[in-house]
């Protein structure tokens, strides 16, 4: 942008050009802000579709972890020979629950 001190602001061509450079330069400053814009937007609804995702994940995983103990709790009510059902259940809770599989 010129000097506009010692701008002619008689020469009309001097004053087209000012203006095509102040109208260019709102044009960039508005698709920046554009972009800028709908890149935190963009941020923000991927952040929402994975926090929704996560909480889905855990209510699914807190599911499976209840019917699991039910199923080990009525398991203990009627007992059987062989254990290794119990120890996948047991691995199986340990995993939903953040520990590891034995």
């Amino acid at each position: 942008m010129p000097n506009l001190k010692n701008f002619n602001f008689y020469d009309t061509d001097a004053v087209k050009a000012l203006v095509l450079d102040v109208l260019v330069e709102n044009h960039q400053l508005r698709e920046a802000l554009d972009r800028a814009e709908k890149g935190s937007t963009d941020w923000w609804e991927r952040f929402k579709t994975e926090r929704d995702r996560a909480d889905a994940a855990e209510a699914k995983a807190s599911a499976a972890k209840s019917v699991l103990e039910h199923f080990m709790d009525t398991r203990r009510i009627v007992p059987t020979d062989e254990d290794t059902t119990g120890r996948i259940v047991e691995d199986a809770i340990a995993l939903l629950t953040g520990g590891e599989a034995k």
